[in-house]
C-alpha cells in the first residue's frame, strides 16, 4: 500500500478529491531513420498522449499529425514539466487514429530517460478518456488541504499500532568502545532479544548495574531500558569493548537493491547481521567484500536511492521486538510504501473520515467512525497474534519440551 493510496480511500469516501495531473505536451519528431520499415503504411495519422498515474489517467494532450510515406514505425515526442509532482508519473499511454478527434488505438510506454518514444503499433483499441483521473493526492482537495490530510494518516497509524501492540520489526545501533548508553532509533512497545557482536543479552534492571567503574568486555551480559518518553535510551553491562565498523558505498544503490557494495568491510564482524546505509536500516547474510543477500527498511526506515558516497555503519547492537509506528509522511510522499501488515489498508482511512466529521462538528459520527476503526484493529490483531517461538504447553511438571529445527525448535506436549 503506497500512502497515496491511503489518502486516496479517504477522499474517495468524503468525496474531496485532489488536483489531477496536466495532459503531457506532444511534439513530432516523424518516422524512425532509415532504414524503414514497421507498422504503420503510407497514411496521414493523428496522436494525441495522457500522462498515468497510480491513480488514473490525465486529459489527452495537443494533437498531432504524422504522415507515413512508407511502411515505417512512428516517433513522437512527449514533453512536460511536473516539478515534484513528476514522481507520481509511471507511464505514457499513445493514441492514434486515421482521422482528427478519432484516435482510438493506444500503446503505453512506461517513463524512461528518453522523451521519444517509438510507435510499433496499437496494443488496444480505446479511446482517450474524457475526464481527468490521474489525480495528485499530494495536493489540495476543495474541503482539506494536503498538510492536514497527512496528519490524519499519520494520526491513524500512530493510533493502529497502539491498538495492535506495536509492530513486529528489528532495529539497532552501533556500539562505541566503553560507552554504555545508547539512544534507539524509534519508540518499541517491547524489546524481546537483544544481540551484541552475535551474543545474546539478558533483558535486565537498571537497578542492577554496577556503576562504580567502568568496565568493558567482547561479551556482554545484559540490557536494560533507561528511559522511555519521547526518545528511548537502553543501557548496557558491562560496556561495549569494540565500536562498530564504519565504511561508505562504493556504489549508487536503487530502492530494490538486494546488495550494497561498500568500500571495505574492515572492521564487520558479522557474516550475518544489520547495517545503517544513510538512515535506512537493513539486514544482510553474506559478507564477501559487500553486503548480501538484503532485507531492506527495517526499524520504520524507508527503502531509498542512495547514491555512491553514503556512509555505511555496521548495527553489531540489534534487537527484535514491537515497534510503536510514529510516520512523519508529509506532502510529496504519496509514493512511498506505507510498512503496515496486509488487512490495515481496508481499516485506517475510517479515521480519516471520523476526523473529517469532527472537523464539521459532528462529534456523534466521529466517536461512531473512531469507535469502529478500534474496533476492527482490535479484532484484526486478535486473529493475526504472531505466536512462534516457544510456547509452554502441558504438563508443566515435565518442564519444557521441544522438537529441534532450523527455526529454534517448536514446544510440543
Amino acid at each position: 500500500m503506497l500512502v497515496g493510496d491511503l489518502i486516496m480511500s479517504v477522499r474517495e469516501a468524503l468525496t474531496d478529491l485532489p488536483q489531477t495531473l496536466a495532459p503531457p505536451v506532444l511534439y513530432q519528431t516523424g518516422v524512425p531513420p532509415p532504414p524503414l520499415g514497421g507498422y504503420f503504411p503510407p497514411q496521414t495519422y493523428y496522436i494525441v498522449a495522457t500522462a498515468v498515474t497510480p491513480w488514473g489517467e490525465s486529459l489527452p494532450s495537443n494533437e498531432i499529425q504524422v504522415t507515413v510515406i512508407a511502411n515505417s514505425n512512428i516517433n513522437v515526442g512527449v514533453a512536460q514539466e511536473y516539478g515534484f509532482l513528476a514522481t507520481t508519473l509511471q507511464s505514457y499511454n499513445i493514441y492514434i487514429g486515421e482521422a482528427p478527434g478519432a484516435e482510438i488505438g493506444v500503446q503505453n510506454f512506461p517513463i524512461s530517460g528518453s522523451s521519444v518514444y517509438t510507435l510499433t503499433g496499437p496494443t488496444d483499441s480505446i479511446a482517450p478518456p474524457q475526464r481527468s483521473s490521474a489525480y495528485l493526492p499530494d495536493t489540495n482537495g476543495s474541503a482539506v488541504s494536503a498538510y492536514t490530510m497527512f496528519r490524519w494518516i499519520n494520526d491513524a497509524l500512530k493510533l493502529a499500532s497502539q491498538i495492535c501492540g506495536g509492530l513486529p520489526d528489528y532495529g539497532g545501533v552501533g556500539t562505541i568502545a566503553g560507552s554504555p548508553q545508547y539512544i534507539a532509533p524509534g519508540l518499541w512497545k517491547r524489546i524481546s532479544s537483544m544481540w551484541y557482536d552475535g551474543y545474546p543479552l539478558a533483558m535486565d534492571d537498571n537497578g542492577n548495574y554496577f556503576r562504580r567503574n567502568a568496565i568493558t568486555a567482547s561479551v556482554l551480559s545484559s540490557v536494560a531500558s533507561s528511559t522511555f518518553n519521547n526518545q528511548m535510551m537502553i543501557e548496557l553491562w558491562p560496556q561495549p569493548a569494540r565500536t562498530a565498523a564504519q565504511t561508505t558505498l562504493a556504489s549508487p544503490m536503487l530502492s530494490t537493491d538486494t546488495i550494497a557494495e561498500l568500500y571495505s568491510t574492515a572492521g564487520f564482524l558479522l557474516t550475518n547481521g544489520f547495517a545503517l546505509i544513510g538512515s535506512e536500516i537493513v539486514s544482510y547474510s553474506g559478507l564477501t567484500g559487500n553486503l548480501n543477500n538484503l532485507q531492506r527498511a527495517l526499524g520504520g526506515s524507508s527503502a531509498s536511492v542512495w547514491p555512491a558516497g553514503t556512509q555505511v555503519n555496521e548495527l553489531n547492537l540489534f534487537w527484535s521486538g514491537w515497534r510503536m509506528y510514529s510516520p512523519a509522511f508529509v506532502p510529496g510522499n504519496s509514493m512511498l510504501v506505507v510498512p503496515v501488515p496486509v488487512g490495515w489498508e481496508s481499516i485506517l482511512f475510517e479515521y480519516g473520515i471520523g476526523r473529517m466529521k469532527l472537523a464539521e462538528q459532528n462529534v456523534g459520527d466521529y466517536s461512531k467512525l473512531t469507535d469502529s476503526f478500534k474496533k476492527q484493529l482490535s479484532d484484526w490483531y486478535r486473529t493475526n497474534k504472531v505466536t512462534t517461538g516457544p510456547r509452554q504447553v502441558g504438563d508443566v511438571s515435565q518442564g519444557l519440551e521441544v522438537l529441534e529445527n532450523l527455526g529454534g525448535g517448536w514446544v510440543i506436549p
